[in-house]
């Protein structure tokens, strides 16, 4: 058997069967077109009869038609007499849960973000499990596997929260990695969603931004002791000097913290609230070095402007502090935890999952 067929059989045991391919495969009359089976242009005359001639074989066909409907993480199937081993899965891309369920402190990434992603194969077979890596500068906090929710009509009223049903499932959780597992007596016919508790890692942002916000915090409120004791008027009529200077500053701060081209998505939009947060610390700036240089307002108004700007500032610096603290404890907990293995019933959530 060529490579080509032998990277055919892997196609066939990670992808998931079309419906029809089930209906016929589960039929009376096994025999019909099985589009899963069928060779495109791309292989040669020769790889058509040789795979024609391994379906004559009654074990080898029912390996094919198991490896194509039931799901398993290795599959073996005899080849010159020694079993060799495929290893079979699916690629899902990650989905982000209904607004609904997203909190305000979810929205400022003070709590843990949850995304889910399809598990269509898991709870198909006796032993299942399924494997999710996190994002790229993410790391996982926790895991659940539920049922997939179902379609409900708009006038119902539906439960937000998950409730429990008879089946379990296990997970090994470690900040990159969320493998969840299912045992079953039967091979049950549903699907599940795995639901995964993220967290942005501040790798990169936390000290940075809190060092930005400092700078802007006192430059702010300098400025305004130097509005409040005339200070501004003795360094020159026009004010001119110390607004170029904060104009200056503004700029480097606004430049570090958009969002950053090679960054993954989900991470992007994790830290969206707190980047915006310490990009106003940079329009504060500028809205003083702009009142300071083009208004003619008194000394104790732009004093008052000033120290808001600083006041907020150094509000940013304790809301980014605690969310690096919170990070950090969660971390912390997940790399203790990451060779445990946790056993909790399968949730049922009723609402609907929006893909994004």
């Amino acid at each position: 058997m060529s490579k080509n067929l032998q990277y055919k059989l892997y196609d066939i045991a990670k992808q998931m069967p079309k419906d029809t391919d089930v209906a016929i495969l589960q039929s009376s009359e096994p025999d019909q077109k099985v589009e899963a089976w069928e060779l495109d242009d791309s292989y040669e005359p020769t790889d058509e009869g040789i795979w024609k001639e391994c379906f004559l074989n009654t074990t080898f066909k029912a390996q094919v038609i198991e490896s194509t409907l039931w799901f398993s993480p290795l599959a073996r199937i005899q080849q010159d007499g020694n079993p060799t081993c495929l290893i079979k899965m699916t690629m899902q891309d990650v989905a982000q849960w209904d607004d609904a369920f997203r909190s305000l402190a979810t929205r400022l990434s003070i709590t843990e973000s949850l995304y889910a992603t399809p598990a269509p194969n898991v709870g198909r077979a006796v032993r299942e499990h399924i494997r999710v890596i996190a994002p790229a500068g993410t790391f996982f906090v926790s895991a659940v596997l539920a049922c997939s929710p179902a379609e409900e009509p708009e006038n119902k009223l539906s439960e937000s929260l998950p409730k429990p049903s008879e089946e379990s499932f296990s997970s090994r959780i470690t900040p990159r990695i969320a493998a969840l597992y299912t045992a079953h007596r039967a091979p049950p016919p549903v699907n599940y969603d795995a639901l995964l508790f993220l967290r942005p890692s501040l790798r990169g942002f936390g000290w940075p931004a809190i060092i930005s916000a400092l700078i802007a915090g006192l430059i702010l409120g300098l400025g305004s002791l130097a509005q409040h004791w005339g200070f501004f008027d003795s360094a020159g009529r026009d004010h001119s000097d110390a607004a170029v200077a904060v104009l200056l500053l503004a700029s480097t701060g606004f430049a570090a913290y958009l969002a950053k081209e090679d960054e993954h998505a989900i991470r992007s939009r994790m830290l969206f609230a707190p980047r915006v947060a310490v990009a106003i610390t940079a329009a504060c700036t500028l809205v003083a070095a702009a009142l300071t240089a083009l208004t003619d307002l008194s000394h104790g108004v732009q004093a008052i402007i000033w120290a808001f700007g600083a006041g907020y500032c150094f509000l940013v610096i304790l809301f980014i502090g605690y969310i690096s603290i919170r990070t950090h404890i969660d971390f912390k907990k997940t790399v203790s935890e990451s060779s445990i293995s946790k056993e909790g019933p399968i949730a049922d959530f009723p609402k609907k999952i929006s893909r994004r």
